[in-house]
C-alpha cells in the first residue's frame, strides 16, 4: 500500500547513522537474546543485583515496578523486570503509555520502547493516539522504534511524518533516526520478500 514511500531512493536519501541511542534500543528490540546472554554472562562473574532480583521477583506493588522502571533498577535486573512488567500487562500498560506523553525520563522512555513490542497486546492504536501529544522528542523517536516493529501499514505515512518532522526541528540531534529505523524495518516486516 505504500510501497512507493519507502523506495530505495528514500533510503538513498535518508541515511541511517552509525551509532545512535535511538540504533542501540532499536537493536535490542530485534535481539534481545544478546542482552540476556551479556546479563547471564556477568551474573557468573559477580552477584552485586542478586538482592534486588529476588525483591523484583516477589514485587506486587505496581508502583514500584513503575519506580524502578523510571531508574531505580540495576541494568543486570532489566530482564526480570521486563517480565514483571509483561506479567502486569493489562493493568501497568495503560499507565507506561499514558507516562510517556510527558515523561523526560530517558531511562522510563527506553525501558517502555523495549517492553512495548514483547507485549501480548498490540498497543499500536494506543501509541499512535498519543504520539501528537508526546512532549519529548526521544520519547517519539522511541515509540516510532516500537511502531516499527508492532504497527500494521496504516502506520507508515504517520511514521513518515514524524521522521521529516524532527529531522527538520532536531537538525543536530539523532532524533529522526528512531521514525527512520521504524520505517525501515516496517519495510522489512511488509515489502521485502521472506527468504
Amino acid at each position: 500500500m505504500y510501497r512507493n514511500m519507502l523506495n530505495k531512493n528514500f533510503f538513498n536519501e535518508n541515511k541511517f547513522e552509525d551509532m545512535s541511542a535511538e540504533k542501540l534500543v532499536y537493536s535490542i528490540i530485534e535481539m534481545p537474546q544478546v542482552s540476556e546472554m551479556a546479563r547471564g554472562f556477568v551474573a557468573n562473574i559477580t552477584d552485586r543485583a542478586e538482592q534486588e532480583a529476588n525483591i523484583l521477583k516477589n514485587e506486587t506493588n505496581f508502583e514500584m515496578i513503575l519506580k524502578a522502571l523510571r531508574g531505580k533498577c540495576d541494568n543486570f535486573n532489566y530482564g526480570i523486570l521486563y517480565q514483571k512488567v509483561l506479567e502486569n500487562e493489562d493493568e501497568l500498560l495503560p499507565r507506561i503509555i499514558a507516562m510517556l506523553v510527558n515523561s523526560g525520563n530517558s531511562v522510563f522512555i527506553e525501558h517502555a520502547a523495549k517492553i512495548i513490542p514483547q507485549c501480548s497486546k498490540n498497543y499500536t492504536k494506543e501509541l499512535l493516539e498519543i504520539l501528537d501529544n508526546v512532549r519529548n522528542p526521544y520519547a517519539v523517536a522511541l515509540i516510532c522504534v516500537s511502531l516499527g516493529f508492532i504497527a500494521n501499514e496504516d502506520a507508515i505515512p504517520i511514521i513518515y511524518a514524524k521522521y521529516f518532522k524532527l529531522k527538520k526541528t532536531y537538525m543536530n540531534e539523532s532524533y529522526a533516526q528512531g521514525p527512520l529505523l521504524a520505517l525501515y524495518k516496517l519495510k522489512e516486516r511488509f515489502y521485502m520478500e521472506k527468504k
